[in-house]
């Protein structure tokens, strides 16, 4: 994969990772990917925001929000569905 990265030299980035509640997960990496792909400008993730054990969230929703994009403005799309 890194090849191709390093071949097609990338602006942007979507990431759809799995569930979070908070960007801490995320912010290591995303620097890092920053730093090895200068090419990249703006990047985000797809997320579905609640914590696996359906503990309270860790870290308010604007905060996972703020911290899991970068560069370019951004547009937050957000939906809520009934999780069973």
């Amino acid at each position: 994969m890194l090849a191709k990265v390093q071949e097609f030299k990338p602006s942007v980035v979507l990431h759809h990772p799995h569930s979070t509640d908070t960007p801490n997960i995320w912010r290591l990496p995303w620097l890092e990917l920053q730093k090895a792909v200068p090419s990249i400008r703006v990047w985000a993730s797809g997320i579905a925001y609640y914590h696996y054990d359906n503990d309270p969230p860790r870290q308010r929703l604007a905060q996972v929000l703020q911290f899991t994009q970068g560069g370019e403005a951004c547009l937050d799309v957000t939906t809520h569905t009934l999780v069973r």
